[in-house]
C-alpha cells in the first residue's frame, strides 16, 4: 500500500519535471524572436527556408531553446573566427 502510494508521486512529480523542463526548452516563434532582439517575420521567413532549425507543428513553428543556443554560438563563432583566433592568442 505505502509502496504504491510512494510509486504514485514518484511517477506525479517525475511527469511533473519532465513536462516543467519540456515547456521551458520548447519556444514559440515571437519568443525566439524576443530572445534573440529580431522581428517575428525574420525568424519565420528563416524557418519557412531552413535558416534557422525549427520544427512546424500543425501551422505553428516551434524551437528547442538549447538548439537555437547552439545555431547562434555557430553562427556567431564563424562570423568572428578570426577575432575570436585573435583573443584566444592574447591569453
Amino acid at each position: 500500500m505505502i509502496r504504491n502510494i510512494v510509486w504514485r508521486n514518484f511517477q506525479f512529480y517525475s511527469c511533473f519535471y519532465f513536462l516543467k523542463y519540456f515547456m521551458e526548452e520548447i519556444m514559440t516563434l515571437e519568443e525566439v524572436a524576443k530572445y534573440l532582439k529580431m522581428q517575428p517575420q525574420t525568424i519565420y521567413i528563416w524557418a519557412q527556408t531552413g535558416k534557422i532549425p525549427a520544427a512546424k507543428i500543425g501551422k505553428e513553428w516551434r524551437f528547442r531553446k538549447d538548439i537555437i543556443d547552439e545555431w547562434f554560438k555557430q553562427h556567431i563563432d564563424e562570423k568572428f573566427k578570426p577575432l575570436i583566433k585573435q583573443m584566444s592568442q592574447k591569453k
